[in-house]
């Protein structure tokens, strides 16, 4: 059976370890473009954190964001797919978590992945991480904002 998808992870894979496309890997995923295969990313990155490299990798089509939680087309913006879990689930998770692992802090991802939320106490996020990114805090809050900026 003829090999008809390319369906490749990002970072510590495809990506430089300064998470840019190498010359090379950009003229791989072409002629393998070329060759009428499909080249799709796949990453734990949300939609934001991936309209960098799929520029500079010429990724135009699907893409698999969020740990596998969404699909969408990277021209026309339209979901396949958005599987999330339960508020129910999450706050189980987090209390489990809590109880377990002292010290643990956690992040909010929403929005489709134009909304990061970060509780404070979260480790300093770098620039590449959060592509277009303010740290602004909320006033009155123990979260903190990383995008949008908040009104």
């Amino acid at each position: 059976m003829p090999v008809r998808l390319i369906a490749t992870d990002l970072d510590g894979t495809l990506l430089r370890g300064d998470g840019s496309v190498s010359t090379r890997t950009r003229a791989a995923l072409d002629s393998a473009r070329a060759a009428g295969l499909w080249v799709v990313p796949v990453t734990a990155r949300q939609p934001r954190g991936l309209t960098l490299i799929a520029r500079a990798a010429g990724f135009t089509g699907w893409a698999v964001c969020g740990n596998g939680a969404h699909a969408l087309h990277l021209g026309t913006g339209e979901a396949l797919f958005a599987q999330h879990l339960p508020v129910a689930a999450q706050r189980a998770l987090a209390g489990a978590l809590a109880e377990r692992v002292p010290g643990v802090v956690f992040a909010s991802v929403r929005a489709g992945g134009e909304v990061f939320v970060a509780q404070q106490g979260t480790r300093r996020w770098r620039r590449s991480q959060i592509t277009g990114g303010s740290r602004a805090a909320w006033e009155g809050s123990r979260w903190r904002t990383c995008w949008p900026r908040p009104a």
